[in-house]
C-alpha cells in the first residue's frame, strides 16, 4: 500500500508538471486531458526517458523505490549511529561531482544481518548492519558509501528500468493527451510506473547491476575518497573481508554484485595510496558508534 501510493503521488506530480500537490487534494478519477497536456512535452519524450527526467521526477522515483526496500527492511533504530552515517555520507557528497542533488542526500542503516549496501535514484543511501560490522575504521564505512553515492550520481538506477515500460508509458500519455484520463486509463499508467519501480528495487536487491557498472562506481568512489581525504585502499581491505566472509553466503551483497576479485584488481590498478595510514582519530570516532552495530 505505500509504495502504490508513493507511485500515484509520483504519477500525479510527473504528468501535472511537478507542482506540490497533497495526497488529501488528488482525484484520481478525475484527471482531466488540460492535466496532462501540462506534462505531455516531457510524455512526447518519453521514449528516451532515462535521459530526459527531471532531478525532481528522479526524487519521486527514488522515494517510491525507497517505500518498497524498507517494506522489506527496518530502519535501525539508533539516533546517534544514523546521525553519524549521515555525517561521513555528507561529507563525501560535499566532495563528490554532485555535491547538491534535488531533495539531498539521505542515509539510513538497515536493521538486518545481511551484508549489504544499495542506493535508489535521487540520492537514498542505505547500508545494514551486517555491512556495517565487517568494516573495520570509519575509512572503510567511507568507501562502501562513496560507492553507493556514485550509483546515484552515474544514475544507474534509473538505467535499469526496462525500455518496453518508457515506452508503455510514452504510448498513454501520448493517446490520453486529448481526451479525459479515466479510470483505465490512470490504471494503465500507474501499473506502468509501479513495474519501473518493480525493475529498480528487483536491481538492487536481487540481481544488482552489472559488472560494468560496479567497476564505474568503484572508479568514481576512488576520487571521492582522494578528494575527502580518506585513504582509497580501505576500498580494497573492505572488498578482501568481504570476499573472505561471503564466500558462502548467497545472501544481500553476495548474490548481487560481481566476484570481488575482479573489482580489487581493477581498483589495485587505479590507486594511488596502498601504503597509507589510516587515521587514528576518525577510527576512534568510528569505534565509538561502532558499539551500537
Amino acid at each position: 500500500m505505500k509504495t502504490t501510493l508513493m507511485v500515484s503521488a509520483f504519477l500525479l506530480l510527473f504528468v501535472t508538471g511537478c507542482k506540490e500537490l497533497k495526497l488529501s487534494e488528488i482525484d484520481f478519477n478525475n484527471i482531466t486531458a488540460e492535466d496532462i497536456q501540462k506534462g505531455i512535452s516531457f510524455g512526447q519524450r518519453v521514449y528516451d526517458a532515462s535521459k530526459d527526467l527531471t532531478p525532481e521526477q528522479e526524487y519521486y522515483i527514488g522515494r517510491s523505490v525507497a517505500a518498497s526496500v524498507l517494506a522489506k527492511y527496518k530502519v535501525y533504530d539508533n539516533k546517534g549511529l544514523n546521525n553519524y552515517i549521515n555525517t561521513v555520507g555528507t561529507l563525501l557528497t560535499l566532495n563528490s561531482e554532485k555535491p547538491e542533488i534535488f531533495g539531498g542526500y539521505h542515509f539510513a542503516v538497515l536493521d538486518s544481518s545481511e551484508v549489504n549496501a544499495f542506493a535508489t535514484p535521487g540520492g537514498f543511501i542505505f547500508i545494514t548492519k551486517g555491512m556495517l560490522k565487517l568494516c573495520k575504521n570509519e575509512d572503510e564505512l567511507a568507501a562502501v558509501l562513496a560507492h553507493e553515492i556514485s550509483h546515484v550520481q552515474l544514475r544507474h538506477g534509473i538505467s535499469s528500468i526496462k525500455d518496453s515500460r518508457w515506452t508503455a508509458i510514452g504510448t498513454l500519455l501520448a493517446t490520453s493527451a486529448t481526451k479525459k484520463y479515466g479510470t483505465q486509463e490512470l490504471a494503465s499508467l500507474t501499473e506502468s510506473f509501479e513495474d519501473s519501480i518493480g525493475d529498480i528495487v528487483n536491481t538492487l536487491v536481487v540481481n544488482g547491476y552489472s559488472r560494468e557498472y560496479e567497476m564505474q562506481a568503484d572508479q568514481y568512489a576512488l576520487n571521492i575518497l582522494n578528494k575527502t581525504g580518506y585513504v582509497d585502499f580501505s576500498m580494497v581491505s573492505m572488498l578482501n573481508t568481504m570476499q573472505s566472509v561471503l564466500k558462502n553466503d548467497k545472501r544481500g551483497f553476495g548474490a548481487t554484485h560481481p566476484q570481488a576479485s575482479e573489482r580489487i584488481e581493477s581498483i589495485n590498478s587505479l590507486i594511488k595510496q596502498p601504503s597509507a595510514v589510516v587515521n587514528k582519530t576518525r577510527t576512534k570516532r568510528f569505534q565509538l558508534y561502532y558499539k551500537y552495530v
